[in-house]
């Protein structure tokens, strides 16, 4: 039925748009990295305090050297968010892309920003 809604962009009627049956926003980031080697990486569980955060997966480890390709190599992992609406979680995104330190061999922040000032 989805491939079908993908393909025809119509529903038969037996599923609702998902648009519709979420009350909140919500959003999966990537969190890609510059290039050097990762030297520091923050506490899962401190990150999991940030706002608004539902998940939080690493992809890579401390020494794991960045490259930047453009693919999936920069992907140092994922974090999810919910909020109630567009701008808080805009805002959580931004407060996590600030505040997360991911740092290489000379303590610089690898984090590269991927919510742009113009959005919130």
């Amino acid at each position: 039925m989805l491939l079908t809604h993908a393909l025809t962009g119509k529903i038969d009627g037996s599923l609702l748009p998902l648009r519709r049956q979420f009350k909140h926003h919500y959003a999966l980031m990537n969190i890609l990295l510059r290039e050097g080697t990762i030297s520091g990486i923050p506490d899962s569980n401190n990150v999991r305090q940030f706002p608004n955060v539902d998940m939080y997966i690493p992809l890579k480890g401390a020494g794991t050297k960045i490259i930047p390709d453009g693919s999936m190599v920069q992907n140092f992992g994922k974090v999810s968010f919910s909020a109630d609406t567009r701008e808080e979680l805009l805002a959580s995104m931004r407060y996590f892309q600030n505040h997360v330190l991911i740092t290489d061999e000379n303590g610089s922040s690898m984090v590269m920003k991927s919510v742009p000032d113009s959005w919130c």
